[in-house]
């Protein structure tokens, strides 16, 4: 079954609005207003060697939180889309993000999503078990803030977010704010 891009990105938003408030909440008297969060976001994808930077500790917990594994990618592997290509496209995907710095990491991600089972023996696998895909990390982003209900509060606030591209195809796989 296929999903219209306008779909996924309204699923999207919302669910990048409900955990962006949740983690706000919660880290708000923590990490964050201590400022032990730092985020490396730099604005080219290689490093000056030309290699392709990894997540860091950071962003790994943050998706860790959220039921996403991201390892980094196999040796001496080949993805078909090139890391500047992946960042293109998860800016497609996510308008929010189209000024933001953004640098992509190869990563063999694992969800704890579950996809559609098999109708023969009933087993459900992962969504995405291993798979390669670019890990696009996106700092600075304006994401929507839907705080508590009758509380004023600031409409937007700014956030770390990774989408997810897949290495071979260049398809959308999934976003996250960390």
């Amino acid at each position: 079954m296929r999903v219209s891009t306008r779909h996924r990105f309204a699923l999207l938003g919302a669910t990048m609005a409900i955990l962006l408030a949740i983690k706000v909440g919660i880290a708000a008297a923590g990490a964050m207003s201590n400022g032990d969060i730092q985020s490396p976001a730099p604005t080219s994808v290689a490093s000056p060697s030309g290699a392709v930077p990894s997540l860091s500790k950071d962003v790994q917990v943050g998706l860790e939180s959220s039921g996403i594994t991201a390892e980094p990618a196999p040796d001496k592997t080949s993805p078909t889309v090139g890391p500047d290509e992946a960042i293109n496209l998860a800016r497609g995907e996510i308008p929010l993000a189209a000024d933001a710095p953004a640098y992509a990491a190869l990563v063999s991600l694992t969800t704890n999503q579950f996809g559609l089972g098999d109708e023969e023996t009933g087993a459900v696998a992962h969504a995405y078990d291993r798979r390669l895909a670019w890990a696009v990390v996106f700092d600075g982003v304006s994401v929507p803030f839907l705080g508590s209900y009758g509380v004023p509060g600031p409409e937007y606030v700014k956030g770390g977010l990774v989408v997810f591209v897949d290495a071979s195809t260049g398809d959308f796989l999934l976003g996250v704010t960390v």
